[in-house]
């Protein structure tokens, strides 16, 4: 545990396991996530960390307080084979996006925070651009692709379209494809079928 004090505010940073994270804590990062558009991912809630360390025991969570009341949180794992001095997003290489969960415009030292999560390096692949902090060590920029589908997929279906985008045709025309050579398709939003996971995992790592 690191504590420091700016001012008239005591910081306080301690990391905890994954599997440890409480209802109190779970709330105030859900309440942090959704005040930052840039966290709306669903890598970035707090259930998807708490799923991970299920199956995991190398997946922690730094938490950053002022005042006693939490202002951040870095979830992480420890890269295998590295004697864990190695740090990596939450569930890599699977999950796409890697961030602090802090509301805008909130600041930080980031070689403070990851000397206290206990790492000699952080690998990171696909940090959001808006924290700043992070911009001296980025070696290169790309765009990340993504889906908006916060007015559901009928609007996002239009605007692609209104972009001048040959996306949505083109999936329209692979699905047709699909059901010529193999078969209908249909939309499963979850199941719990083990059977299904195997085979997507095993088309992903084709």
């Amino acid at each position: 545990m690191h504590v420091s004090v700016t001012g008239k505010r005591a910081t306080v940073l301690k990391v905890v396991p994954g599997r440890d994270l409480d209802a109190t804590l779970v709330r105030s990062w859900t309440e942090i996530q959704l005040s930052n558009p840039e966290l709306s991912s669903p890598y970035f809630a707090p259930e998807f960390t708490r799923i991970v360390a299920m199956a995991r025991d190398d997946v922690q969570v730094a938490v950053i307080s002022e005042d006693g009341q939490p202002v951040a949180f870095f979830p992480f794992q420890r890269e295998e084979g590295s004697d864990h001095m190695v740090g990596v997003q939450v569930a890599y290489p699977i999950s796409d996006f890697q961030a602090l969960i802090c509301k805008p415009g909130f600041t930080f030292d980031p070689l403070e925070l990851i000397r206290e999560c206990g790492f000699v390096t952080y690998n990171f692949h696909n940090s959001l651009t808006s924290q700043r902090v992070f911009t001296p060590f980025h070696q290169s920029l790309h765009p990340s692709p993504h889906m908006d589908l916060s007015q559901g997929y009928e609007a996002y279906a239009r605007e692609k379209r209104a972009s001048g985008s040959n996306l949505i045709k083109s999936c329209a025309n692979l699905a047709r494809r699909i059901e010529r050579e193999v078969g209908p398709l249909r939309f499963v939003a979850h199941s719990g079928d083990p059977e299904l996971l195997r085979q997507a995992l095993a088309l992903k790592s084709k």
